[in-house]
């Protein structure tokens, strides 16, 4: 038996046109009085509408979206400074390896040979050595020529006459005046070699890495011509150093004395022919520098401000010029605070003329001839030590214990921290 059902009683025809017209009425029986059908569809499309005004999501306003790009525009920047540190680290590591390999080869060479390469070679005047009564191998030139063939570089050395000045061509001849800017062609020789760019003597952190040194002159003075480096034999300390330093006998001055390398000057009766070795740095091959940067040349930068180059008149006030360009010139070592008035003529009006300031004297303060070392990475410069080691010198390091660390021999115990 299944229990008994409850059954609706059944519609009357009054009850269902009543609910077509629109009104349900309640029933004897029933709990709830119904509303009305329009009402019942009405309430229905209220209710959707409400729920979906209600979960649609509110525009951004002005203030939200710039504070969204604020944010953004802070992410990009931190991006980007991130990676451009880490590109700079990069070239700053590749700098200090051009400096170690070539302090490698030095070490080489005097492995080799019982002795290290000269400083430079200079003897008075411009013509062939021969004629100023020098021996062949007193040709003008830097110390690099003699370190090429230790740096995989021996095919350039073997088309590179050593009795010959580093601006001639293979007959001797050089072209004394020209055209700003535009290079004399054909040329041959040395001077054809010397206008190779090798990346092994450039900084990567240098702004403009293939330069070329380019000094017009008058007959019958040559015009001297050659790829640019980045690297300085450090070649002691100079008379003026003291003076520029601001050292005095209370806070401790620095002798005048040379580095790791000497120069190989004059001829006959006035020539000087040193034998330079690593026993002679008595004060530690660890704690005196060999090489060291001076990036730029020969564009003038001081602090972080450049003026372009241009020697082709020293009178002229357009005037610039940090002399020692070129990586094949004589001019490419000096003394710290060997010269402190700039190349051009005081009277020429240029504003890198007279003296440079003072309160340059410091790392990456000036890469002028004769000052001190100047790089373009942040906070300081890289050095090659005689020990073949490579060691980063803060800008803010005391300029006496680097004077001390630019001489061989000066008994200090001065060393990098």
């Amino acid at each position: 038996m299944h229990p008994r059902s409850r059954h609706p009683a059944p519609v009357t025809a009054a009850e269902e046109d009543t609910f077509l017209l629109g009104t349900t009425p309640g029933r004897p029986g029933d709990d709830v009085a119904a509303d009305t059908w329009l009402d019942t569809i009405i309430d229905a499309d209220d209710d959707v509408s409400l729920g979906t005004a209600a979960s649609a999501r509110p525009a951004f306003t002005l203030i939200e979206l710039l504070v969204v790009i604020a944010i953004l525009a802070m992410l990009m920047g931190l991006l980007i400074s991130g990676v451009q540190a880490a590109r700079e680290m990069g070239r700053s590591i590749s700098c200090a390896n051009n400096l170690r390999q070539l302090a490698i080869a030095f070490r080489i060479y005097e492995t080799g040979r019982q002795t290290l390469p000269p400083l430079k070679r200079l003897y008075t005047g411009d013509l062939s050595p021969q004629a100023a009564g020098c021996e062949a191998r007193m040709a003008h030139r830097s110390w690099v020529p003699d370190v090429l063939p230790y740096v995989e570089e021996a095919t350039l050395l073997t088309t590179y006459d050593l009795s010959r000045n580093w601006w001639e061509n293979a007959d001797g001849s050089a072209p004394s005046a020209g055209t700003a800017g535009v290079l004399d062609t054909p040329v041959t020789g040395n001077r054809a070699l010397v206008r190779t760019q090798l990346p092994l003597l450039q900084c990567p952190s240098s702004p403009n890495p293939n330069r070329i040194q380019d000094k017009l002159e008058v007959a019958p003075k040559p015009r001297k011509t050659g790829a640019c480096g980045d690297y300085f034999a450090v070649a002691g300390t100079g008379p003026a150093f003291n003076t520029l330093a601001a050292l005095t006998a209370t806070t401790g001055t620095v002798p005048v004395a040379v580095g790791v390398l000497e120069e190989w000057s004059g001829c006959g009766s006035s020539a000087k022919r040193p034998k330079s070795t690593l026993a002679k740095v008595t004060d530690g091959t660890s704690k005196t520098f060999l090489l060291a940067e001076c990036a730029g040349r020969e564009d003038v930068w001081r602090g972080r401000t450049r003026t372009s180059a241009n020697a082709d008149n020293a009178a002229g006030a357009a005037c610039a010029r940090a002399q020692g360009g070129a990586w094949a010139t004589n001019d490419n070592a000096y003394r710290f605070g060997e010269k402190p008035s700039g190349w051009c003529s005081t009277s020429s009006g240029s504003p890198t003329a007279g003296p440079i300031p003072v309160d340059l004297m410091r790392v990456n303060g000036s890469n002028e001839n004769g000052w001190l070392m100047y790089a373009f990475h942040s906070g300081g410069a890289n050095v090659a030590m005689a020990d073949a080691s490579v060691q980063r010198v803060a800008e803010d390091t005391d300029v006496r214990i680097l004077g001390q660390l630019a001489t061989r021999a000066g008994g200090e115990a001065a060393a990098l921290e």
